[in-house]
């Protein structure tokens, strides 16, 4: 792990380098908890002009490590999040970029800091119900304005692809690469699903703004309301329901729902109303199915880079989230 006072100068070179006409000093550089994909520092930097004003700034500092979980384009992140500001969907806002690590050591990216608590069962705490079900309908609210963010500019710059008609086919292309590339050994089962994804993949005729990893580990909430969404790295151009077959995985329920309160069908109910966009069914199941094979692939990258040495987390084969595939699509059926 890298030190701390080592990292703050690193980032001061990085602050010169993008930001000629200031000086900055990095303070009270801390590792933050979790971030399975990253290694996430919070700091302040004390910015000095040449004028002589000075003010100090809550930045979050983000490393790709050598092996993670997740793939993603840091330029691409870096123009979204500018993209996304002034629009109706918090996130936090974008300062300085490294991406190909040449001054931080690692491929990185600066953020503001978004003050709140980050917990992926905030649904599932002690609160009243009513809180946590507001709670629940901000999240699909947030979830539906995705749906509503024009990212045409960053089509235009080629910083988003447009996948076409075929977005679902190809998420399972995109995902089925990642497992080739990760893979220790044979995994007939993911073979079955993919075919079965690949044979009844939806056509996509709108495709918005998705997340991929839309969850309230990856939401900031402050003071009972949606304070900023993090975690941009898999965003990309897609299916309305894309997002919303993530938060109704079965398998996921325990993060989403509130048993016999707010269940997949309330999830839908209020996602149609904010988004206006009509769910069918069988094409949001197909989604959920997709949503479980590419949480094995995530699990298995995880797999890969714990045996290789890139990852010091500990996963296990996903064979429970095989045995739920296999139940949707019999259902399916």
């Amino acid at each position: 792990m890298v030190e701390s006072d080592t990292l703050a100068r690193k980032v001061e070179a990085l602050v010169a380098l993008r930001d000629p006409g200031s000086r900055a000093e990095a303070l009270d550089l801390r590792l933050l908890a979790g971030g399975m994909s990253r290694s996430t520092w919070a700091m302040t930097v004390r910015m000095d002009d040449d004028e002589g004003s000075s003010s100090d700034v809550d930045l979050v500092l983000q490393l790709l490590p050598e092996s993670g979980l997740l793939e993603g384009d840091l330029v691409a992140e870096f123009e979204l999040l500018r993209a996304l500001a002034g629009t109706s969907v918090s996130a936090p806002r974008p300062f300085w970029l490294d991406p190909d690590g040449s001054v931080l050591g690692a491929p990185g990216l600066i953020t503001g800091r978004v003050e709140g608590t980050c917990d992926p069962f905030i649904l599932s705490t002690d609160e009243p119900l009513d809180t946590r079900l507001g709670l629940a309908r901000n999240f699909i609210e947030l979830l539906a304005s995705l749906t509503t963010v024009d990212v045409s500019d960053l089509v235009r710059a080629r910083r988003l692809e447009d996948p076409g008609l075929d977005a679902a086919r190809l998420a399972v292309e995109t995902w089925s690469a990642r497992h080739e590339a990760v893979r220790t050994e044979s995994s007939p089962e993911l073979a079955l699903i993919r075919s079965w994804l690949d044979s009844h993949a939806p056509t996509t005729p709108r495709r918005v703004l998705v997340h991929g990893d839309f969850k309230p580990g990856n939401i900031l909430v402050r003071d009972g309301e949606v304070a900023a969404l993090l975690d941009w790295e898999t965003a990309h151009l897609g299916s309305p329901l894309e997002d919303l077959g993530w938060v109704t995985n079965p398998v996921r329920r325990g993060e989403h729902q509130i048993a016999d309160h707010w269940e997949a069908t309330d999830m839908i109910r209020e996602f149609e109303k904010r988004s206006g966009i009509e769910v069918d069914p069988a094409q949001l199941r197909w989604w959920n199915v997709f949503s479980c094979y590419k949480l094995a692939v995530i699990v298995l990258s995880g797999v890969h880079g714990y045996l290789t040495g890139g990852s010091a987390h500990l996963h296990h084969q996903p064979t429970w989230l095989y045995r739920a595939m296999f139940k949707m699509i019999r259902e399916a059926s």
